[in-house]
C-alpha cells in the first residue's frame, strides 16, 4: 500500500460523508468519489457507509483505488470489501487502519490463489 495511517470518515449532514487518509508521513489527503465513479458510478450522490448499498459501494471502490492504485484488483475486491468492512461501520465517524485494509486485501488475494 502506498499509504500508512488511518482512513477517517464522518457524516457532515444528510447524504454528505467526508472521507480522508490521515498518513503520519504524507499528511492528510481527501478521498473523493470522482475517480471511482469513472470506473463504476454506483452513487452520483457520493459516499455512504453502514449498510450494503450504492453509496457504500462507491466508498469501498474509492478507498481501494486510492490505497492500491491497481484498478483491476480494486474492481475485483470492492464489493467484498464493502460487505466486510464498509457496511459494518456505524455512527457519525469512523476510522479504519490502513494496515487492517492491507491485511484484508492480502487474505483475499491469497484465497483467490488457493492459498488459504
Amino acid at each position: 500500500m502506498k499509504y500508512e495511517g488511518v482512513i477517517r470518515g464522518e457524516r457532515l449532514g444528510v447524504g454528505e460523508v467526508n472521507v480522508y487518509i490521515d498518513d503520519p508521513k504524507r499528511g492528510v489527503k481527501d478521498i473523493t468519489p470522482e475517480r471511482s465513479q469513472k470506473l463504476y458510478n454506483h452513487s452520483p450522490d457520493g459516499f455512504e457507509y453502514g449498510y450494503s448499498g450504492s453509496g457504500p459501494s462507491q466508498l469501498a471502490l474509492a478507498i481501494l483505488l486510492e490505497l492500491m492504485d491497481d484498478e483491476g484488483v480494486a474492481l475485483r475486491l470492492y464489493q467484498d470489501f464493502k460487505r466486510d468492512c464498509i457496511a459494518i461501520l456505524y455512527g457519525n465517524k469512523f476510522d479504519i487502519l490502513i494496515k487492517d485494509i492491507e491485511a484484508w486485501v492480502t487474505r483475499r488475494i491469497e484465497q483467490a490463489q488457493g492459498g488459504a
